[in-house]
């Protein structure tokens, strides 16, 4: 096989193949197209030809428009599932302190051990008496020693808590926890417990003091891109009766209990 370079040196003046310039321009009586645009422009040809071509504006334009309305169309629904997604984790977190706290009064009780100044703070003779929260205590109790602040002292029944859960000094929740006056004596044998927890928030900060009596129920969670009604609401709710079971008159004492309050 021959190279371009060695079949210019042996090409005739009749030949007109693409390496051959003087047979060409022989053949066609005139001067002829150099061979190296030649080349090119049949590159070009076939390039333009080609089914790998590129795309044109007007297509590029059309692709940008279509990913544009469809990212316009994803991207709400994935913010209000991921709002979602938070606010049942907060809720399940507000159950969690609520019933750690309800665990901690109970354990008191069973133990047989304790003052009315270890109970939560009390309210009156019933939990529908349970005053709405109107203040924040000025204490932090968290899962971190070095930002924890609370040491046990008894929470006004109007107060919150603030709560810390993952350590960082922050408040996290705010924790309200109230009892009723009870029967049996003082401390007294059998009592019942409310806890309220509330999401720490601005809105609900800024919210205290005006709180809707009626609306101090477990808040029922909504698919919503925002806080929804946590700023007016408790995440968690939990009531219970405690009885100390190990005296000789805990059963009667329940049963006064029961008939005081319609337990």
């Amino acid at each position: 096989m021959r190279t371009p370079s060695s079949h210019i040196l042996n090409c005739g003046a009749a030949e007109t193949t693409p390496f051959c310039p003087q047979g060409r321009q022989a053949a066609s009586g005139g001067t002829a197209t150099p061979w190296h645009l030649q080349w090119i422009l049949r590159f070009q040809k076939a390039s333009c030809n080609s089914p790998v071509a590129g795309l044109t504006l007007l297509e590029c334009l059309v692709a940008m428009v279509i990913i544009s309305v469809i990212v316009v169309a994803i991207t709400p629904p994935i913010f209000l599932v991921t709002a979602t997604r938070v606010q049942n984790r907060r809720a399940e977190q507000a159950n969690q302190i609520a019933q750690a706290e309800m665990d901690r009064v109970r354990t008191l009780v069973e133990r047989g051990v304790y003052t009315a100044a270890d109970l939560p703070a009390d309210i009156g003779a019933n939990l529908s008496a349970a005053p709405v929260a109107s203040a924040v205590f000025g204490q932090l109790k968290s899962t971190n020693p070095a930002s924890n602040t609370y040491l046990g002292a008894t929470v006004p029944g109007n107060s919150l808590l603030p709560v810390d859960v993952d350590g960082d000094g922050r408040s996290d929740f705010l924790v309200q926890v109230y009892r009723t006056t009870g029967v049996g004596g003082a401390p007294p044998l059998a009592f019942q417990v409310g806890v309220r927890v509330y999401s720490d928030n601005p809105t609900l900060r800024q919210n205290l003091g005006s709180l809707n009596p009626a609306l101090q129920q477990k808040t029922s969670l909504k698919m919503a891109s925002g806080l929804g009604s946590q700023g007016i609401q408790p995440l968690a709710v939990l009531n219970s009766t405690l009885v100390r079971n190990d005296a000789q008159n805990s059963l009667p004492t329940y049963r006064n209990l029961c008939t005081a309050t319609n337990c």
